[in-house]
């Protein structure tokens, strides 16, 4: 039977190296134009954000066509302010915002961030394309009103 350390072990030896940031810089404006997208917020410095990031990375490799815009809140921490700033979304990470057309539809984090949780609410957003208006974070929440999306 292993033990606690074992299995601790066993993880640390084998978790992925710290995630790369793999974007220089996200347009907000161009995102908010994107029909459906992903915003996938994480540390490079948090064992959580290396199993998040695994997560996203099978989601990533199963659906190639969807858009997943990567931050790294150490690297970026203007850029990750001015999403939570421009989404009205609380500041958390790991954390995926998932946007139609600019507005928040959904957005989970730490051990909610999975592929099964992405592909769920992507299949449900794709078949429901024709239905949201589009319209910014911020007009559709009210929560941020006054701010733009940063240049």
């Amino acid at each position: 039977m292993k033990t606690l350390t074992d299995i601790m072990e066993g993880w640390w030896s084998e978790r992925p190296k710290k995630p790369e940031r793999r974007e220089p810089g996200i347009d907000l404006e161009r995102l908010a134009e994107q029909d459906l997208a992903i915003l996938f917020k994480h540390s490079t410095a948090c064992p959580v954000s290396w199993a998040a990031d695994a997560r996203v990375h099978t989601f990533m490799e199963q659906n190639p066509t969807i858009p997943v815009h990567t931050v790294s809140v150490l690297d970026d921490r203007a850029l990750s302010r001015q999403i939570t700033e421009w989404t009205g979304v609380k500041h958390a990470s790991p954390q995926v915002i998932i946007l139609r057309r600019g507005a928040v539809v959904s957005t989970t984090s730490h051990g909610g961030v999975t592929a099964a949780y992405l592909t769920e609410r992507t299949r449900s957003e794709t078949s429901s394309r024709a239905s949201l208006p589009s319209r910014s974070p911020a007009e559709k929440s009210g929560l941020a009103v006054g701010v733009t999306i940063p240049k």
